[in-house]
């Protein structure tokens, strides 16, 4: 509760300094009490201007001081309790609006959870009614079906027939299930192109992102060449143009390039080396098992390089490893034999060792076999004081088949040595030594 004080409050005014009482018969002149009237009339006249106005006029001021205060107060107090009852008011609206928007959100949830209910038990009750819909000539929900999706069997009735044909969650579920009948168009998110058509003999292409429509990339002129557009732009046909130096600006046709990208080298052994008919002229084929590179060549594999290079070796070089062969009989000379595979080249073989005969004037005969039989023959002279050690060597160009034995290209073949005398009374013997061991080396030509 507001209390207001009183706003005027009591006074001690000086009394007025002659006593107020009836005057009759006044004579202005006349002297009573002292005092004329005319004294009197001028006292109060002087008491009302000098005490009684200026007290009237402070307290009017004090009362206009505090009214003024009190107004303001009073304003002041109206307006804090106004505020708070507001507070208070819009704290309970808020409660209530709160209260009523979750019980509002309880009832939505129940609702669509009772509707879901109903919807389930319908279907599950309804089952044998949509399949009769679904398998009926006559079913409206079956043709619409059949001119949206491809069909499999049979299809439902009026009301999925409108959900058909309207942007709804069931055509986006039915979208997302089953792929689209011929005529329709089947967007990329859901499996397809988004694309109605294509362009004859066009590449086609991935769209602007990742769920957009495929595009075409024209086709272009005959021997082109598809260049990459960078990641955001599709690629296109270009004559191909070389961007080094020397060659700057040189143009490229396609026949030269397949010519170029044809003519490979291929690296595998001889046995897959490919028909001469399956690759182009200038091909490169070398063997990874034998020493040999070959150029498809006008319609033939054609060995390329010099020769030379070894297929086999073998050496003794020991002295105390000597082959002795007494008389005419031969002896295989132990260690000097080696296999190796053929190529296209024909073989050279080299022999090289320190002979000795015990008989002198005599000689001795190393044989060079292939694959066991004789294909030469190297004649080592006897000196005339006996025994003595010389140098017995020799060398034969193997063609391409020794008593009967080819020379198949990738074949393996095996050559050895033999050692004996021209006469029955004659001892010979083959040693060798670090320094110069005996060798047998097997080359191509």
């Amino acid at each position: 509760m507001t209390i207001v004080n009183p706003i005027v409050t009591p006074t001690n005014l000086s009394g007025f300094p002659a006593g107020l009482h009836n005057y009759t018969n006044i004579t202005p002149f006349t002297y009573r009490d002292g005092m004329s009237f005319l004294e009197k009339v001028e006292s109060l006249q002087n008491w009302l201007y000098t005490i009684l106005v200026p007290h009237i006029d402070g307290e009017m001021s004090s009362f206009e001081t505090a009214w003024n205060d009190e107004v303001t107060s009073l304003i002041a107090t109206v307006n804090t309790a106004l505020t708070t009852q507001a507070d208070e008011v819009n704290t309970a609206i808020s409660t209530e609006t709160a209260s009523n928007d979750q019980k509002i959100a309880d009832l939505t949830t129940w609702v669509s959870e009772q509707i879901a209910t109903i919807v389930q038990n319908s279907l599950e009750a309804n089952d044998g009614v949509v399949q009769g819909l679904v398998n009926n000539t006559n079913s409206l929900a079956r043709a619409a079906l059949d001119a949206v999706y491809q069909k499999k069997g049979t299809v439902d009735d009026t009301a999925v027939s409108h959900l058909l044909d309207t942007d709804t969650a069931t055509r986006e579920a039915f979208d997302g299930r089953y792929f689209k009948a011929s005529g329709a168009t089947l967007d990329v998110p859901h499996g397809g192109t988004g694309r109605t058509s294509d362009t004859p003999n066009a590449l086609i292409a991935g769209g602007t992102a990742s769920d957009t429509a495929q595009v075409s990339i024209s086709p272009s002129t005959a021997g082109y060449f598809l260049k990459s557009g960078g990641p955001d732009s599709l690629p296109s046909f270009v004559e191909l143009i070389n961007d080094n130096a020397p060659n700057a600006g040189k143009t490229y046709s396609s026949t030269k390039i397949e010519a170029l990208v044809a003519s490979k080298a291929i690296y595998d052994t001889f046995a897959n080396r490919p028909a001469i008919a399956s690759v182009k002229d200038g091909t490169i084929f070398a063997c990874s098992d034998l020493p040999e590179q070959y150029i498809a060549q006008g319609g033939v594999w054609r060995v390329i390089g010099s020769g030379g290079n070894e297929l086999g070796y073998a050496e003794i070089n020991a002295q105390t490893v000597t082959t002795a062969g007494a008389g005419t009989t031969p002896v295989p000379i132990v260690g000097l034999a080696t296999t190796f595979k053929v190529g296209v080249r024909p073989i050279r073989v080299l022999f090289c060792a320190d002979v000795a005969n015990e008989l002198a004037n005599s000689r001795t005969l190393i044989d060079i076999l292939l694959d066991g039989v004789k294909a030469y023959t190297i004649l080592v002279p006897s000196p005339s004081t006996a025994p003595m050690w010389v140098t017995g060597s020799g060398s034969v160009r193997l063609p391409a088949a020794i008593g009967g034995t080819a020379l198949v290209p990738g074949s393996t073949h095996t050559i050895s040595t033999q050692v004996y005398c021209d006469t029955t009374a004659g001892r010979a013997h083959v040693t060798g030594n670090p320094g110069s061991p005996g060798n047998l080396q097997v080359v191509t030509a």
